[in-house]
């Protein structure tokens, strides 16, 4: 663990050892996952008979499992939350029974506000999910954000390429200084410097002939960013914006498929959420926050075949 943290402290993007790649992906990957949980964690809004633990519970719960069930505790007016376990299917192949998960994971320890005995759906208890596919928000997520973290790699990989040291030949260290003492006033932007033949001599400047990829790398995490957006139903301009302006048959289109998104969401929590209040009698209802796009970027109007046909070959 001590060499983890004296790694995090030092480590400035380049290595030769694998471990220390490994853990700056690991590092990448993380980071970007805890990016995305906030910003899924933001497009909806629980509001009505909820704590606001059981709040952040359900988000977790959605985005680790995609579903959560809930139950009235015994002698309270409050809702709670929790995992669960299938026990029994109906003829729809919709869980008809479950046995709550009531050992939290951390403690090892039983929960007594969680029902211990299998619980009938829709009638002891409501589950519900996140999407429509019933799956996990952060297996999608995940997937993203390994490819995003390779980018970002390849891009560290690039531009330690590019660093391009100054080497010198000193064979004693009189001469070391001297030429060290040299560099300095070049790397200060001095403009004349007084230097001899022999100096210039052993001074080299490392030039492979690699290819700057930087910029092109950028733009395909950008757009991989984007489409990972729009698979959650979050507002993007679809495609890395190379100028001021794009064009509206773009922008209609991403937004579509953005409104696809929160629709399949959104469909998924309302029927949730008359669950909630024909079974448990609560009122807990689900708010997108995400509108339509607020782009600061001129829009340019364009008939469609025009936009289709011209502007796509100029581009190509």
């Amino acid at each position: 663990m001590a060499n983890k943290r004296k790694f995090q402290r030092t480590f400035r993007g380049a290595s030769t050892n694998q471990a220390d790649i490994s853990l700056q992906y690991k590092e990448v990957v993380k980071r970007l996952e805890q990016k995305y949980y906030n910003l899924f964690c933001s497009s909806h809004l629980i509001e009505g008979d909820i704590s606001d633990e059981l709040k952040r519970y359900m988000y977790r719960r959605f985005w680790a499992d995609g579903t959560v069930c809930l139950f009235n505790i015994k002698h309270t007016n409050l809702v709670g939350g929790c995992q669960y376990a299938v026990a029994a299917y109906d003829m729809y192949s919709e869980p008809a029974a479950v046995d709550p998960v009531y050992i939290n994971p951390d403690t090892k320890q039983p929960i007594p506000l969680v029902p211990q005995t299998t619980q009938v759906v829709n009638k002891d208890v409501v589950i519900g999910w996140y999407q429509r596919n019933h799956r996990p928000v952060y297996e999608l997520v995940h997937s993203y954000c390994s490819q995003l973290a390779d980018i970002e790699m390849v891009i560290n990989t690039n531009l330690n390429m590019h660093k391009l040291p100054y080497l010198f030949n000193a064979s004693n260290p009189d001469m070391a200084n001297r030429l060290s003492r040299l560099l300095q006033r070049i790397l200060n932007n001095e403009v004349a410097i007084g230097v001899s033949i022999s100096d210039i001599n052993d001074i080299q400047v490392l030039a492979p002939n690699i290819p700057y990829i930087i910029d092109k790398l950028y733009t395909y995490k950008c757009n991989l960013e984007n489409e990972l957006k729009t698979a959650m139903g979050l507002n993007n301009s679809g495609v890395f914006q190379k100028a001021s302006h794009t064009l509206e048959a773009e922008v209609e289109s991403t937004q579509k498929d953005i409104n696809d998104y929160q629709d399949n969401v959104d469909d998924e929590l309302t029927e949730f959420s008359k669950r909630i209040k024909k079974v448990l009698g609560k009122d807990i209802k689900f708010k997108c926050r995400e509108g339509l796009a607020e782009d600061n970027n001129q829009v340019e109007h364009m008939d469609r075949e025009e936009a289709n046909g011209n502007v796509y070959r100029d581009e190509h």
